[in-house]
């Protein structure tokens, strides 16, 4: 029977905690804990490290006979500290220095082996996110790419089935290359289709379309740019529906368009 004075030794904690011990080897640490505050929380210490371990340690069969011989150097370190003088117990138990270096190493290289685990785990895991969410904005901006086409499609039919849909010849202005071009324009629906043949313009510089209305200010129908070989096909973006037009314009203008004509006029066509 140990005295409150005594502490049961890590090692014999650690077996208990592990469910090592048979019932005799039980009784006297058990009968120590029930007295012993310092010594009960250091058991429920054990109890932890020994959940942590069962997922952190690998599983491997001891060799044959290595619990006869540890139990016995316990028993000798138990009946040890039972003989020594509890002032004693100051100094370093170095009956059992042999058990906690190593037990202290081996924990030390199971946290460092489940951390190591938890970083890859980790970093994998950021990987796949990464590689998602890349592929999560590729399908949307596929998806919003074809849905855009898809509603084009649907306006470019409209416009041409409409029997309300007009055409406009539009004609280079002297001195200005270019072919005729032509405009397709529905004033109810407010959608409008320019085609034609443009020579490129130099960087910085873009052809803008207007239209213009039997009162009021030219409006700005959009944008355009020929490609390698001069053709221009374009819905323009939808105008105010309802707008009653006079003529239709094409004029150069600095990238991205002006909100009044401020350029040369290279093409024109009245409506008829």
């Amino acid at each position: 029977m140990m005295s409150n004075a005594d502490h049961i030794a890590d090692v014999a904690l650690d077996l208990l905690a592990l469910g090592a011990l048979d019932a005799e080897e039980l009784r006297p640490l058990q009968s120590h804990l029930a007295g012993c505050a310092d010594c009960t929380r250091r058991m429920a210490e054990a109890r932890g490290r020994m959940s942590l371990l069962a997922f952190a340690a690998p599983s491997e069969q001891p060799p044959a006979g290595a619990r006869a011989r540890l139990m016995e150097r316990v028993r000798v370190s138990t009946a040890a500290i039972a003989k020594t003088p509890a002032q004693d117990f100051a100094a370093p138990r170095t009956a059992m220095a042999e058990f906690r270096a190593p037990r202290k190493a081996t924990w030390s290289l199971g946290w460092a082996t489940l951390a190591l685990g938890l970083a890859a785990a980790a970093l994998l895991l950021w990987v796949n996110n990464t590689r998602l969410d890349r592929q999560l904005q590729s399908l949307q901006q596929s998806t919003a790419e074809l849905q855009q086409k898809q509603m084009q499609n649907q306006h470019l039919l409209e416009l041409f089935a409409a029997p309300d849909t007009i055409q406009v010849s539009l004609t280079p202005m002297p001195g200005h290359l270019g072919t005729p071009a032509g405009v397709q324009y529905n004033q109810r629906r407010g959608l409008l289709v320019y085609a034609g043949a443009m020579p490129p313009l130099p960087s910085g510089r873009t052809y803008e379309l207007w239209l213009i209305p039997t009162a009021g200010d030219p409006i700005n129908a959009g944008v355009f740019h020929p490609d390698a070989a001069g053709r221009v096909t374009v819905m323009m973006p939808p105008l105010p529906v309802g707008v009653a037009p006079k003529a239709f314009a094409v004029t150069i203008e600095p990238e991205g368009g002006m909100p009044k004509p401020t350029g040369a006029m290279v093409q024109m066509g009245a409506v008829s």
